[in-house]
This record gives structure tokens, C-alpha cells and sequence, in this order.
């Protein structure tokens, strides 16, 4: 005998059924691609924002494109820096460390946090995000070599002798800023002079230098690198100058 419920089948019902749960999920996926789409454009205002220097106005923005697409890395990292052009250092980690969950390899939220906790005085942690992005950026560092010059990278990062990746010089500048404030003087001077380069320097390469070098007692060199890095726009490094070297 037919099981009843077979029995009971009715193919003209079942196939509304399944044209209906069709129509349902085709709805569905429109609904998300609208969202997708205005989290796009909301992210795309927010850079307007940004390029006008009203932070406020794109972390607004970037708030409605993160609760479209709590997903959008870029929003979550965008937001980051935003809010810590505004001082918010705590909130913009928080970003990070959301981008950080999203996407445990992107490299960009862990050397933005090792500068945000650097600028909250957590110099150990700030490290740990240093010694991570490095190792993301470059799968032979063993936290051990010594950085201190191009030809680190090129003979043993690079062994074919393909040119340095400009982008090092940044994590490496973090680091180098970690190790002055964690007191290992010697290794964020080798850091610091691995960033010396003329087009790509970060902009407090010669005031990290010059305190660094102020640290080791070098003093006349300190005081040439204070000058470069006041000339170059960093206000502070006229201050230091003006009480170490005159």
C-alpha cells in the first residue's frame, strides 16, 4: 500500500510551493544586494567626508555602512582612523579589532593598532602587533633577525635580489618606535635608519632618531636629526631642541 502521506502528495500544490519559496529568496538576495550596494555608497561618501576633514560626518557614514554590512573590513579599518584623527584611540582598536576577526591575515589593523597603543602607552602590546603584521608581510621573518639595513631584506627576505617592499618601512618604523619606548635604544636606532629613505620615510622617522639618539648620549647628532624633523613639520621636535641643544 502507498504510504499515506505519499498518498497525499498533491505535484500542482508542491510546485506553487517551490515557485513561491523561489520567488522568496530571489527577494531576499535583492533586498541584501540594495544593502550591499548602499553600504558601498555610504562608504564612498565617507571618503568625501574624510577628504574635507569632517571625520565626524564620515564616521556617521560609516556607522549606517557597518549596521548595512557588518562585514565591510574597509569600513570597520576607515572608521579606525577616523576616530583616532579625533583622538579616540580606545574606540578606534575596537574597530581594529573587529576588521582583525573579520580577516586575521589583513595586515593594515595590525600595524594602525600597534600605533594606537602606542599612543595610549601600551608599548608591549603595541609590539606583539608589530611582530604580527611583520610576519604576515614576510612569512620567513622568525622574530629574531636583526633588522637593520635593505640588504637584511634583500639577501635574506628577498633571496632572488628582488627589490625591498616599500610598505616594510612603516611596520618597521612602529617597531622602531615600540623598542624607544620600551628602552632597547640600540635596536630602534637600527629600525630608524632602515626607514631613512627620501621618498617613503614615515614623518617621525628623524624625531624618533633624534630622541633615540638623545638616549645614547649622542647628543650632537640628536640635535641635526630634531632639526630635520622640525623642518619637516613635526612641532614637538623645536621643543626637545630647544632644551638639549642650545
Amino acid at each position: 500500500m502507498i504510504n499515506d502521506n505519499l498518498a497525499n502528495v498533491n505535484p500542482d500544490k508542491n510546485k506553487a510551493k517551490l515557485k513561491n519559496t523561489k520567488i522568496l529568496i530571489i527577494f531576499a538576495l535583492t533586498i541584501l544586494g540594495c544593502k550591499t550596494q548602499n553600504a558601498d555608497q555610504l562608504f564612498e561618501k565617507a571618503i568625501q567626508y574624510e577628504d574635507h576633514d569632517r571625520y565626524k560626518k564620515a564616521i556617521a557614514m560609516l556607522n549606517k555602512a557597518i549596521e548595512l554590512n557588518p562585514k565591510f573590513e574597509k569600513a570597520y579599518l576607515n572608521r579606525a582612523i577616523d576616530k583616532s584623527i579625533i583622538g579616540d584611540y580606545r574606540t578606534a582598536i575596537n574597530d581594529l579589532d573587529k576588521m582583525i576577526n573579520l580577516n586575521e591575515n589583513a595586515i593594515e589593523p595590525y600595524v594602525w593598532r600597534a600605533e594606537y597603543k602606542r599612543n595610549l602607552e601600551r608599548y608591549e602590546d603595541a609590539m606583539k602587533d608589530v611582530e604580527k603584521a611583520l610576519q604576515l608581510k614576510e612569512p620567513q621573518y622568525n622574530g629574531t633577525d636583526i633588522v637593520g639595513s635593505k640588504e637584511f631584506y634583500i639577501n635574506k627576505l628577498y633571496p632572488e635580489g628582488e627589490n625591498y617592499n616599500i610598505e616594510l618601512e612603516f611596520i618597521v618604523f612602529e617597531r622602531a618606535a615600540a623598542n624607544y619606548h620600551l628602552g632597547n635604544y640600540e635596536q630602534a636606532l637600527r629600525d630608524l635608519e632602515f626607514c631613512e629613505q627620501p621618498e617613503t620615510e614615515p614623518i617621525n622617522t628623524h624625531y624618533y632618531k633624534g630622541l633615540t639618539l638623545l638616549e645614547l648620549k649622542r647628543i650632537k647628532e640628536a640635535c641635526e636629526e630634531l632639526q630635520k624633523s622640525y623642518k619637516s613639520g613635526e612641532k614637538y621636535a623645536l621643543v626637545v631642541y630647544n632644551e638639549y641643544c642650545k
